[in-house]
This record gives C-alpha cells, structure tokens and sequence, in this order.
C-alpha cells in the first residue's frame, strides 16, 4: 500500500467500470449493464413460491374474477390486503320471509299439479287450454308475489 494510500479512499472509477454499471434516468433503468439489478427500494424481495392446483374451470373463474392484467398480482393483493375482512364468520344468505316461502310453495304445488296432469294424460287431447290457463294463473300469482316482495 502506498503511502498516500488510505484503506477508506473509494477506488477509482473509470470508462471500464462505467461500461458495465447499469445506468438510470431517475428511477428508470435506461441500460443494464452487468449482474443483477438492484432490489427497488421499498419493495421486499419475492423468493417464496406457494404452489397452488386449480382445474381448468377454477382458473377460468379466476381469469374472469381477475380485473388485472396479471393473476398472480391480484391473488396476492386479495389475500394480502390489510382491509380485508378476514375474521368475520360466514352469515349465510339473508333471512327469508315465511310468507314468501309460503307463497313459492303453493306456486311450486301447482307446477307439480300441471306436470302431473299432462305426464298422466288428464290433460291430453283438447288439454292445451287447460294447460294454458292453469300456466297463466300460475303467471299471475308469480307476478303478485313480485309486486309484494320487492
């Protein structure tokens, strides 16, 4: 070591070293140059891999779910995100009305009742205005149902 020599002097930096330095406009890598690139500050650096199966109709449910340009993006922000609402138990769909139930019971029953009479043949030759008046009023009280359940 010479004399002047002070083991904390950085080296000298010359066209060598410059031709292979990656090389930014801002925050832009504008040329890389040799070895890896430096981790984005911020960012942790992602070396784990989670494999997961799907078949082919789950990853299409996924694909179409995805609003994103990249799946695995909008996996990992769904699963990540600190605003989710991951304790709360599943409550089940709302609670229905017993009348509703009541009335969508009474229509069903007569759905079975027209099924029934056309698979026996009660309802055969010269039926179909039967058939069609017993659908209409079925129509009917389907509407009314509607109309108070809204």
């Amino acid at each position: 070591m010479a004399s002047d020599d002070h083991p904390d002097d950085a080296p000298e930096l010359g066209d060598d070293w410059f031709a292979g330095a990656h090389q930014y406009e801002g925050d832009k890598l504008v040329k890389r140059g040799k070895g890896p690139l430096p981790e984005p500050a911020g960012e942790p650096k992602r070396d784990k891999i989670i494999k997961v199966r799907v078949s082919a109709e789950e990853h299409e449910t996924l694909k179409w779910r995805c609003p994103e340009a990249r799946l695995a993006e909008w996996m990992r922000d769904s699963c990540l995100n600190p605003d989710g609402d991951w304790g709360a138990p599943d409550k089940g769909s709302d609670p229905v009305d017993p009348a509703l139930l009541r009335q969508l019971a009474g229509i069903g029953n007569n759905l079975n009742q027209i099924a029934r009479g056309v698979n026996s043949g009660e309802l055969g030759a010269g039926g179909s205005g039967a058939i069609i008046a017993a659908l209409s009023a079925v129509e009917r009280e389907l509407a009314e149902v509607r109309g108070e359940f809204r």
